[in-house]
């Protein structure tokens, strides 16, 4: 489902990452079964698909109940972009989802953030349709594991200026620090689509 306001990495979406660099903090466990965890709250895989000819390689895409790909609050999305070209990759990556995201919307307001040893990087970000009916703020974390560019993305939507966005975005290190503790589960690999078919 590639319907979410979030512009994308590598020129296909449209989203945004940060990267908290509280190492301290001990990693929120993500599963790697068909649901994560994120912030005290179960998602349940709602959208799956890839392939070597897709950019990324894979997605999976995941809801807490009752929300629907059509009409969702809260959405934590992983891809999978295939080799990491250089170790350099995640910085690359933040910075392409800076770029692609001020093409989209110049006003969007965002923060990079690289972890020392430059392994991880993340970029967080706010942006909203031109008719201003959806807002969004979004945190993606990048890595490289096991030889490939990884994402691990939260993301919060607001519709017709309803759904509490201001205190997310005035509450958005907590956001960052919660993505940049996640351990990023194995990517599943099973065609899902928006129907729920497999």
């Amino acid at each position: 489902m590639k319907k979410t306001l979030t512009v994308i990495l590598c020129g296909v979406l449209f989203v945004g990452i940060a990267f908290a660099q509280n190492a301290s903090k001990k990693n929120e466990t993500a599963s790697t079964t068909s649901t994560v965890s994120f912030d005290g709250e179960t998602y349940a895989l709602a959208y799956s698909d890839g392939g070597e000819n897709y950019n990324p390689k894979w997605l999976n895409e995941y809801l807490r109940k009752g929300d629907t790909l059509e009409r969702w609050i809260k959405m934590v999305a992983i891809r999978d972009y295939g080799v990491a070209v250089s170790k350099h990759a995640p910085e690359q990556m933040a910075l392409v989802t800076s770029q692609n995201l001020l093409a989209s919307n110049p006003q969007a307001k965002y923060k990079t953030y690289l972890a020392e040893d430059k392994n991880e990087a993340m970029i967080d970000f706010f942006t909203w349709t031109p008719d201003g009916k959806i807002a969004e703020f979004n945190v993606f974390k990048f890595a490289i594991i096991d030889g490939s560019l990884i994402s691990y993305q939260f993301a919060f939507r607001e519709y017709d200026g309803k759904g509490g966005i201001v205190d997310v975005i005035n509450n958005k290190q907590s956001f960052v620090d919660k993505v940049s503790s996640i351990k990023i589960p194995k990517i599943q690999k099973i065609i899902k689509k928006e129907n729920g078919s497999k």
